[in-house]
């Protein structure tokens, strides 16, 4: 009995202790030390998997107590389980890669100081215009002096290209558009007699009054889009036939800047058939954080039962697309994961298709999460 004790317990690497119970690791047999706990433990463990092979074993040899079918399913759920958890750090480091590369890309800290900067500067006193008169100063007033700005903190003039800086960090780029949508596109305005021959000038050109449709470039009529943003918020059918527009640049001067919107309000531009008028510029940021143009757009509704409504929205577009080096290590790491992913998913798929079972693994919910994570994935690769 203690020669089979040997024999059998040198096969799992202990023999056994003399008079019966556990089994002792060889190596302290043979030098006569005592185990401790957790070798006891250990060998304890290992005996009970070991039987449980042998049990498993033996079940799936015999016909007559054991289904195959349950068995192959017990064993495949336990298999899908193991590679579920042995997937999750990667996952983890999938979604860890994603939001890591969008806090890169999008400079928040640094865009958030900026639109907040500006969003705050023009609309302080917005809240206060009832009346279009009172639309109107606020044009000549807070609106001119933050957008077209002639003068240093000094109160000296600045030279042409540093002119229209929005406080400080941006600059105004290329014309600030004045769009007012009417609701029908009958003639209006008065027509008033001043000493100014530059308002006279204007007014002889019908310049604001001329809607968007009879205005042509060289090659034809000239087109306008209409932005998907605008279009929830504007009452009436929008057109270029009742659609009107006025510019001003950042290199005119502060004076002919207020003569031409000192034109609009005597020939009364905006009135009871204006339906909503909307400022757009651009501004270009070189200086804080990454370049980028930001389109600034002031948007104003005309209830016809009074009252002025606005609201403001400003839009990023990075000149630069990656910040640093780090970027583009972090942004090729999730790419290379996103195409691991999708192969793996296709060789699953054909896998699931050569086995007749591709609706059954579709619709494991699993499955689905992780083709929908593929999907956007590409989507955002696509919108990059």
């Amino acid at each position: 009995m203690a020669g089979n004790g040997s024999r059998s317990g040198g096969s799992l690497g202990a023999v056994q202790r003399p008079g019966g119970g556990a089994l002792l690791p060889r190596a302290a047999s043979l030098s006569g030390e005592m185990p401790g706990p957790a070798q006891v433990a250990t060998v304890g463990q290992t005996r009970l998997k070991a039987q449980q092979t042998v049990a498993f074993d033996s079940m799936c040899r015999r016909d007559d107590i054991t289904r195959h079918d349950i068995l192959h399913n017990v064993i495949r759920k336990r298999s899908r389980d193991a590679r579920g958890c042995m997937s999750l750090p990667m996952s983890i480091a999938f979604c860890v890669l994603y939001a890591g590369s969008m806090r890169l890309h999008e400079d928040i800290t640094n865009v958030f100081l900026l639109e907040s900067a500006v969003r705050n500067t023009l609309t302080k006193d917005l809240d206060d215009i009832n009346t279009i008169g009172e639309l109107w100063a606020w044009l000549n007033g807070p609106f001119a002096s933050v957008l077209f700005v002639q003068e240093d903190l000094y109160g000296e003039p600045l030279p042409l290209p540093e002119r229209s800086r929005v406080l400080q960090y941006s600059q105004v780029q290329g014309s600030v558009v004045f769009r007012q949508w009417r609701s029908s596109d009958e003639p209006w305005g008065i027509n008033v007699s001043s000493a100014d021959p530059y308002a006279l000038a204007l007014q002889d050109s019908e310049e604001g009054f001329v809607p968007l449709s009879e205005l042509s470039m060289d090659e034809g009529r000239r087109m306008s889009l209409l932005r998907p943003e605008l279009a929830p918020s504007l009452p009436g059918e929008v057109d270029d036939d009742a659609t009107y527009e006025f510019l001003f640049y950042p290199t005119m001067n502060l004076t002919e800047i207020h003569q031409r919107l000192s034109y609009l309000e005597q020939r009364r531009w905006l009135d009871g058939e204006t339906n909503g008028l909307s400022i757009t510029a651009l501004l270009l940021n070189a200086e804080l954080g990454r370049p980028r143009i930001e389109q600034l757009l002031l948007e104003f509704s005309f209830n016809r039962g009074g009252g002025i409504y606005w609201k403001i929205s400003l839009e990023s577009l990075f000149l630069k697309p990656f910040p640093s080096y780090l970027s583009i290590l972090v942004d090729v790491l999730w790419l290379s994961m996103l195409l691991g992913s999708t192969a793996w998913m296709l060789r699953k798929a054909a896998q699931a298709t050569r086995s007749g079972e591709l609706n059954r693994h579709m619709m494991h919910f699993p499955v689905l999460l992780e083709w929908m994570i593929i999907v956007m994935g590409w989507l955002n690769v696509l919108a990059f």
